[in-house]
């Protein structure tokens, strides 16, 4: 299987239709700023996937049909990387984004605007 045209994202903190069973609007939602993270570890934990390739689906795969692949989506020189650290069971540890700590042992330090989660 390639996962070369695959992508994962999120409307993260975007408005969300809530349907009934007979496909009718019935209500709006939020996204959940940690729904990719959930995925992520599904993915990888319960339905046992390679890390690698579901990281290569939320990172470089979003960034080339973007098409800014040359400033997202990957680790190198000259790139605008947004680092996450994982610890034991995928958890997230740390995050950089924008050239700063974001995330600290799993503890948020900064949160926009919508976000109200304390932890990851």
């Amino acid at each position: 299987m390639s996962f070369d045209q695959l992508t994962i994202s999120s409307d993260s903190n975007g408005s969300l239709p809530v349907f009934n069973e007979r496909r009718e609007v019935v209500g709006m939602a939020v996204g959940d700023i940690q729904d990719l993270q959930r995925e992520f570890r599904r993915l990888v934990l319960e339905d046992g996937f390679d890390a690698a390739d579901i990281l290569r689906c939320l990172t470089l795969n979003p960034a080339r049909r973007l098409k800014v692949e040359g400033r997202k989506g990957r680790v190198a020189a000259g790139v605008d990387a947004d680092l996450i650290l994982y610890g034991p069971g995928w958890e997230i540890d740390q995050v950089f984004a924008r050239g700063r700590k974001m995330v600290a042992g799993g503890q948020v330090l900064v949160k926009g605007t919508f976000e109200t989660s304390s932890d990851f």
